[in-house]
């Protein structure tokens, strides 16, 4: 009988990880609310631009945080394909998010990459703004 409870145990504990394969397609948005300072690079991090106002920082960050994201099936670990990189810090000085923005308008988070879900597009020159010589 006791062999018979493994096995079923097992047999369950295998079925709640395959249902969970379908769970790594995840869709997610961005809570940018602990956030409040920010450094906006270019591409291998040449450039940087730094928004240590509050608003400032919530103003470049909101493009990213009005799209809802998908998570596509690929990996991105050390991915360097990237045309900006936001750096996100709490008020304490901690380092919170990075997400590196793709020339496609997709991002790069968590060693994953994502894209917009339905319609949504990231423009990126809104971001190339920053970056505009005067």
């Amino acid at each position: 009988m006791k062999r018979i409870y493994k096995c079923l145990m097992l047999l369950a504990a295998f079925a709640v990880s395959v249902m969970c394969v379908g769970c790594t397609s995840k869709e997610t948005t961005f809570d940018f609310e602990e956030d409040t300072e920010v450094r906006l690079y270019t591409a291998e991090d040449q450039d940087v631009r730094e928004f240590i106002n509050e608003s400032e920082a919530k103003e470049v960050i909101q493009p990213v945080a009005e799209i809802t994201w998908e998570r596509d099936k690929k990996a991105a670990s050390n991915s360097k394909n990237y045309e900006y990189r936001i750096q996100c810090y709490t008020i304490k000085g901690e380092k919170s998010k990075n997400i590196k923005i793709t020339s496609d308008g997709g991002i790069i988070y968590n060693n994953y990459y994502w894209v917009p879900e339905g319609e949504a597009t990231l423009d990126l020159s809104y971001y190339a703004e920053y970056f505009k010589e005067d």
